[in-house]
């Protein structure tokens, strides 16, 4: 495998950074196992729906920084929050994905170690974006 210098990664999320305003993310009801391949038809297919539910901005990401756990340049955006209006769809959540401003392409997904249960009214999550450069 061939990895992107330290510049060209910076420079990589730094371009993201710049367009993640327009960027949205989407909660995922369904378990998949993405792969960088995976079509974004499989992501819209697994979308959520709970009474409530809409993708929402990604919004400003912060500064790019180097997270000292892993080595690889991120940067993290403001919580974003979602929650079900009444239990009429309920939804286990197992990740997000972001999409471009079109949502014809994915930029980022995350799958959650464990699924979010969204069964009864009130019931929500929050999540922060974080968006890693390319390794």
């Amino acid at each position: 495998m061939i990895n992107a210098s330290r510049a060209q990664q910076l420079v990589g999320l730094n371009a993201k950074v710049a367009a993640a305003p327009t960027f949205k993310v989407h909660l995922l009801k369904t378990l998949i196992v993405p792969t960088p391949d995976t079509p974004i038809a499989t992501f819209t297919a697994a979308e959520a729906n709970f009474t409530g539910y809409a993708a929402k901005a990604l919004g400003a990401l912060g500064t790019p920084y180097i997270d000292p756990v892993t080595g690889a340049y991120v940067a993290a955006g403001i919580a974003l929050d979602w929650q079900m209006t009444d239990a009429l769809a309920p939804n286990t959540i197992y990740g997000v994905f972001i999409t471009d401003t079109t949502s014809a392409d994915i930029e980022a997904y995350e799958m959650f170690a464990t699924p979010i249960p969204l069964s009864v009214a009130l019931q929500g999550l929050q999540y922060v974006p974080v968006m890693a450069a390319n390794q």
